[in-house]
């Protein structure tokens, strides 16, 4: 990678908190805020939202599910905008046209209007506050130090789980999901545009510093900085070449459908077993717990283990965990499935970040994972789908969730089959 500027960076006893963890911090408030247009609030509107409009389950979930329409077919433009521009003025622009297309969604009436706000909203939070732009910098900003400094990030989105869905649950009782919503667009104006604009940067050599806050030298010119724990560079057609990234594609595939699914349905499926609203926000906030900590332990343990290896655990874990939520019929066998389904799917945003810096390095890292981003959020998109289709046409949850199990043990198994790919030359940053 060419550097554009020459700067010594030495150790004198006294160094400054490195700004990579001010980028984790705002990684950490986007993933967060990411919630509220997410599966994890959506899901406590799908009940007073279907009664309203007179809609079914199907038909709602169609309507949400172009949100992650809109925001996948953006991914290849973002993705390279990341990579040559930041995220910065992205991430600022972005999030202030999200929050306005959530408040819109006060007014929708009818299946048609939630399809026009919901396909606004996904167009307008890819580049506000998407993976495609959060985890992409901040693997930008750590080598040695990636899993942990991911974990953080994405730890965010168990803690809006946590704390930001029952809240909403609340807030729809006590004043409606019209002025919740509207409600929530403001929240995402005061959390998102401060924090990009203040936190948001491209890379550490844009500033003048190393990865993970090594000390070193960045030279001028032609030549590459030498980088502790350096990377080796892919470029797109590099990778598309290797088979390591086809399985592990389809292993997140496989992921990106199911748990999106789960997530978005988990609040309704829990009451329509006959359990009471105050459960289902119980069930959702331990799961969101759970799934923090999850991202926490399994970050560490990335940067110790092959995230290969990890990722397989991840995917075949989470089938079993799911398979509690199935034959839950009592109190206890629901906090079962919300404490370990969070324990093991709650690694899932970690890991699915970790492995395409760790397979594919930083360098075009926007370019290679945007070109898989339309499939990936398409599968997204599907994953709520599928589950609200075959609960109309079951009356049940049951074959939905059979079907997620079912995706994340193949996953599992391509992933087997998936490890870090040998690189073609010794072209290095």
């Amino acid at each position: 990678m060419p550097i554009n500027r020459s700067v010594l960076i030495q150790d004198n006893g006294k160094r400054k908190i490195f700004f990579g963890w001010k980028v984790v911090l705002g990684a950490f408030i986007a993933e967060m805020t990411g919630t509220i247009p997410g599966p994890p609030v959506f899901g406590f509107f799908i009940i007073p939202m279907t009664r309203s409009m007179d809609i079914g389950r199907g038909a709602f979930t169609l309507a949400y599910s172009l949100r992650a329409v809109f925001d996948g077919m953006s991914g290849p433009i973002v993705g390279r905008l990341v990579d040559h521009q930041g995220p910065r003025m992205l991430m600022t622009f972005g999030s202030f046209f999200t929050g306005l297309a959530i408040m819109s969604l006060a007014g929708v009436t009818s299946f048609w209007h939630l399809a026009l706000a919901c396909s606004v909203l996904g167009a307008a939070e890819a580049p506000g506050i998407s993976r495609m732009v959060t985890l992409v910098t901040v693997a930008r900003w750590f080598t040695r130090k990636r899993g942990r400094a991911t974990a953080i990030a994405t730890a965010g989105f168990s803690l809006g789980i946590a704390t930001i869905a029952p809240i909403t649950q609340a807030l729809i009782a006590a004043v409606g999901w019209q002025i919740s919503w509207v409600i929530l667009g403001v929240v995402v104006w005061l959390l998102m545009i401060p924090t990009s604009l203040a936190f948001m940067r491209k890379s550490p050599e844009s500033m003048g510093m190393l990865p993970d806050g090594d000390s070193g030298v960045v030279e001028t010119g032609s030549r590459t900085a030498h980088i502790p724990g350096e990377e080796l560079v892919w470029t797109l057609q590099m990778a598309l070449r290797t088979r390591a990234l086809w399985l592990m594609a389809f292993a997140i595939l496989m992921g990106a459908t199911a748990v999106p699914a789960v997530t978005f349905h988990q609040a309704p499926a829990i009451l329509d077993k006959g359990f009471g609203a105050p459960i289902a926000a119980t069930a959702v906030l331990v799961f969101g717990l759970s799934a923090t900590a999850s991202k926490l332990i399994f970050g560490f343990l990335v940067e110790r283990i092959s995230v290969q290896y990890l990722f397989i655990v991840c995917l075949a874990g989470s089938g079993g965990a799911l398979y509690t939520l199935v034959i839950a019929d009592t109190l206890p066998l629901v906090l079962i499935y919300a404490f370990s389904y969070g324990a093991l799917r709650g690694a899932f945003p970690t890991l699915e970040a970790v492995v395409w810096a760790d397979y594919f390095g930083r360098t075009y890292l926007g370019t290679i994972r945007g070109t898989f981003q339309p499939l990936i959020l398409i599968a997204r998109a599907g994953g709520p789908l599928l589950a609200g289709v075959l609960f109309d046409l079951t009356g049940s949850y049951d074959i939905a969730l059979k079907t997620c199990i079912v995706m994340l043990i193949f996953g599992a198994f391509a992933m087997i089959f998936a490890p870090v790919p040998t690189h073609p030359s010794k072209v290095r940053l």
